[in-house]
Protein backbone atom coordinates (compact mmCIF):
# COMPACT_ATOMS: atom_id res chain seq x y z
CA UNK A 1 0.00 0.00 0.00
CA UNK A 2 2.87 2.36 0.80
CA UNK A 3 4.28 1.90 -2.70
CA UNK A 4 0.89 2.57 -4.28
CA UNK A 5 0.64 5.88 -2.42
CA UNK A 6 4.06 6.93 -3.68
CA UNK A 7 3.13 6.01 -7.23
CA UNK A 8 -0.12 7.97 -6.91
CA UNK A 9 1.82 11.03 -5.69
CA UNK A 10 4.22 10.66 -8.62
CA UNK A 11 1.38 10.43 -11.12
CA UNK A 12 -0.37 13.45 -9.59
CA UNK A 13 2.82 15.54 -9.60
CA UNK A 14 3.53 14.69 -13.26
CA UNK A 15 -0.05 15.49 -14.30
CA UNK A 16 0.07 18.82 -12.46
CA UNK A 17 3.49 19.54 -13.97
CA UNK A 18 1.94 19.10 -17.42
CA UNK A 19 -0.59 21.78 -16.43
CA UNK A 20 2.20 24.11 -15.31
CA UNK A 21 3.98 23.61 -18.65
CA UNK A 22 0.78 24.51 -20.48
CA UNK A 23 0.49 27.64 -18.30
CA UNK A 24 4.02 28.59 -19.34
CA UNK A 25 3.20 27.85 -22.99
CA UNK A 26 0.16 30.12 -22.86
CA UNK A 27 1.93 33.24 -21.62
CA UNK A 28 5.42 34.61 -21.15
CA UNK A 29 4.20 37.43 -18.89
CA UNK A 30 6.00 37.81 -15.57
CA UNK A 31 3.17 36.66 -13.27
CA UNK A 32 2.39 33.35 -15.03
CA UNK A 33 6.09 32.63 -15.50
CA UNK A 34 6.86 33.28 -11.83
CA UNK A 35 3.90 31.20 -10.69
CA UNK A 36 4.89 28.43 -13.09
CA UNK A 37 8.46 28.30 -11.83
CA UNK A 38 7.35 28.19 -8.19
CA UNK A 39 4.79 25.46 -8.89
CA UNK A 40 7.31 23.54 -11.01
CA UNK A 41 9.80 23.51 -8.16
CA UNK A 42 7.23 22.18 -5.69
CA UNK A 43 5.99 19.47 -8.06
CA UNK A 44 9.48 18.32 -9.00
CA UNK A 45 10.27 18.18 -5.27
CA UNK A 46 7.56 15.55 -4.89
CA UNK A 47 8.88 13.52 -7.81
CA UNK A 48 12.48 13.72 -6.60
CA UNK A 49 11.50 12.80 -3.05
CA UNK A 50 9.63 9.64 -3.96
CA UNK A 51 12.02 8.33 -6.61
CA UNK A 52 14.66 7.17 -4.12
CA UNK A 53 12.39 5.02 -1.91
CA UNK A 54 10.77 3.50 -5.00
CA UNK A 55 14.18 2.83 -6.53
CA UNK A 56 15.28 1.18 -3.28
CA UNK A 57 12.22 -1.08 -3.31
CA UNK A 58 12.88 -1.94 -6.93
CA UNK A 59 16.53 -2.69 -6.18
CA UNK A 60 15.53 -5.04 -3.38
CA UNK A 61 12.96 -6.79 -5.60
CA UNK A 62 15.53 -7.20 -8.39
CA UNK A 63 18.33 -8.31 -6.08
CA UNK A 64 20.52 -5.34 -7.00
CA UNK A 65 22.38 -3.30 -4.40
CA UNK A 66 20.60 -0.10 -3.41
CA UNK A 67 23.84 1.86 -3.66
CA UNK A 68 24.23 1.03 -7.34
CA UNK A 69 20.66 2.10 -8.06
CA UNK A 70 21.02 5.32 -6.08
CA UNK A 71 24.30 6.08 -7.89
CA UNK A 72 22.55 5.58 -11.24
CA UNK A 73 19.79 8.00 -10.15
CA UNK A 74 22.38 10.58 -9.10
CA UNK A 75 24.27 10.18 -12.39
CA UNK A 76 21.05 10.59 -14.37
CA UNK A 77 20.16 13.69 -12.35
CA UNK A 78 23.61 15.17 -12.89
CA UNK A 79 23.44 14.50 -16.61
CA UNK A 80 19.98 16.05 -16.81
CA UNK A 81 21.20 19.16 -14.99
CA UNK A 82 24.23 19.45 -17.27
CA UNK A 83 22.49 18.80 -20.59
CA UNK A 84 18.92 19.89 -19.84
CA UNK A 85 19.34 23.69 -19.86
CA UNK A 86 21.40 23.64 -23.06
CA UNK A 87 18.95 21.30 -24.79
CA UNK A 88 16.00 23.40 -23.60
CA UNK A 89 17.60 26.56 -24.96
CA UNK A 90 18.28 24.98 -28.34
CA UNK A 91 14.77 23.50 -28.49
CA UNK A 92 13.24 26.87 -27.61
CA UNK A 93 15.32 28.58 -30.30
CA UNK A 94 14.40 26.06 -32.98
CA UNK A 95 10.65 25.54 -32.41
CA UNK A 96 9.71 28.38 -30.04
CA UNK A 97 9.10 28.41 -26.32
CA UNK A 98 5.39 27.62 -26.51
CA UNK A 99 5.94 24.54 -28.66
CA UNK A 100 8.72 23.39 -26.35
CA UNK A 101 6.50 23.75 -23.26
CA UNK A 102 3.63 21.90 -24.96
CA UNK A 103 6.07 19.12 -25.88
CA UNK A 104 7.25 18.85 -22.28
CA UNK A 105 3.63 18.79 -21.13
CA UNK A 106 3.10 15.83 -23.45
CA UNK A 107 6.11 14.05 -21.95
CA UNK A 108 4.72 14.70 -18.46
CA UNK A 109 1.38 13.21 -19.46
CA UNK A 110 3.16 10.19 -20.95
CA UNK A 111 5.03 9.79 -17.64
CA UNK A 112 1.71 10.05 -15.80
CA UNK A 113 0.27 7.23 -17.90
CA UNK A 114 3.40 5.15 -17.35
CA UNK A 115 3.20 5.63 -13.59
CA UNK A 116 -0.50 4.75 -13.54
CA UNK A 117 0.31 1.57 -15.47
CA UNK A 118 2.98 0.67 -12.91
CA UNK A 119 0.54 1.48 -10.13
CA UNK A 120 -2.01 -0.97 -11.54
CA UNK A 121 0.67 -3.66 -11.80
CA UNK A 122 1.89 -2.96 -8.24
CA UNK A 123 -1.64 -3.50 -6.93
CA UNK A 124 -1.73 -7.03 -8.31
CA UNK A 125 -0.37 -9.92 -6.23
Amino acid sequence: AHRLLKLAAGAASMALLAGVCLLLAASSATAPTSAGLILRTMLLGIAFTICFPLAGMGADAAGIGRGAVYAALQAAGGLANAVGPIAAGKLGESVGDSTAYVSVAGLCLAATLGILTLRRRAGRP
